[in-house]
């Protein structure tokens, strides 16, 4: 999926700022969370045009009290699939992918709304 999404104009990837990260490495939640969630953190804390798509909520928590807006993954998807971006098959497709790669899972009654 990373090589579909990467070939969308509105979709960057990039290394977050070293400065960023450093700066946020001496909060003590901060160097509690996984390496992925601290570099989403690092990448965004300093934009104010940035999203963190994130579905936990001790991230989610401390991404909101630095400032920054977060996204839950299911509402993404969701908002995708009823504005034509992202059809059900490619819903399924990162549903699973998400499952598989980052042992991601969704509550029935989400998975219904995002597949049905």
């Amino acid at each position: 999926m990373l090589p579909v999404l990467s070939a969308l104009t509105w979709v960057r990837i990039e290394a977050p700022p070293a400065a960023a990260a450093q700066r946020l490495r001496r909060q003590v939640e901060y160097s509690q969370l996984g390496a992925g969630e601290q570099e989403s953190i690092a990448l965004t804390v300093d934009r104010a045009d940035a999203v963190l798509l994130c579905s936990d909520n001790r991230v989610r928590r401390f991404a909101q009290g630095l400032g920054i807006e977060v996204l839950n993954i299911a509402a993404l998807l969701l908002a995708c699939k009823l504005a034509g971006v992202l059809d059900q098959d490619a819903i399924r497709q990162i549903v699973e992918e998400l499952g598989r790669l980052d042992y991601y899972r969704f509550r029935q009654d989400v998975l219904a709304k995002l597949l049905g």
